[in-house]
């Protein structure tokens, strides 16, 4: 999105920051508990299908579907290779297809796959919490409050008396100016806040 933004920015709202993440592929990602569980998930899968075909192909008189049987475990081995890594793989490809930009009230994350045109905006002004991770690149993540329907959490108050919060997050992943994309949006967090106190006080 480096050009026409009529009908995504507010008046006169501009355009901060713009770039895109980082492409290679996270290989510690690999090392992770999903891939882990993948390997076993996969080995499983593997060894299901195994014992299956030998009990059913093997005797070579399986009546008619039974001799699909073995390849009913198809589906638990894709999911298995995408947790083991396919996922790494396939969050690499998403980012190459991203642009992340920052306005002056929102944040705009736009994907171009091939297969359809997605944009995502946040306004700044929603954001809860924001977290910068990793070095160079580094990830930053925003917590959105949002209407309930999304992921919720306790949170306990004062009184130790728990309410629950809605929230979605985003991650503008493996920025190469992520500490800079940081300070920007904590700038206008303030902004925002200082120009709703003014008017509010007005």
């Amino acid at each position: 999105m480096s050009g026409g933004w009529d009908g995504f920015l507010d008046e006169g709202e501009h355009v901060l920051w713009q770039g895109r993440p980082d492409p290679g592929i996270e290989w510690r990602q690999m090392l992770s508990p999903t891939s882990l569980f993948g390997v076993v998930f996969t080995a499983f899968s593997l060894f299901w299908m195994g014992a299956a075909a030998a009990m059913i192909w093997g005797t070579g008189d399986a009546p008619g579907i039974f001799v699909l049987f073995p390849l009913f475990g198809l589906p638990f081995l894709l999911i298995g290779l995408f947790m083991m890594g396919g996922n790494v793989v396939w969050a690499a490809y998403l980012r190459r297809s991203t642009i992340y930009s920052v306005a002056t009230r929102q944040v705009f994350i736009a994907r171009d796959t091939g297969a359809g045109r997605t944009l995502e905006a946040i306004r700044i002004a929603n954001i809860t919490d924001i977290a910068l991770e990793g070095g160079d690149p580094g990830t930053v993540r925003i917590d959105v409050a949002r209407p309930l329907g999304f992921r919720t959490e306790k949170i306990d108050g004062p009184d130790g008396m728990g309410m629950a919060r809605s929230k979605r997050s985003f991650r503008l992943a493996r920025l190469p100016e992520a500490a800079r994309v940081f300070s920007l949006i904590r700038d206008q967090q303030r902004a925002l806040a200082e120009a709703a106190a003014r008017e509010g006080g007005a």
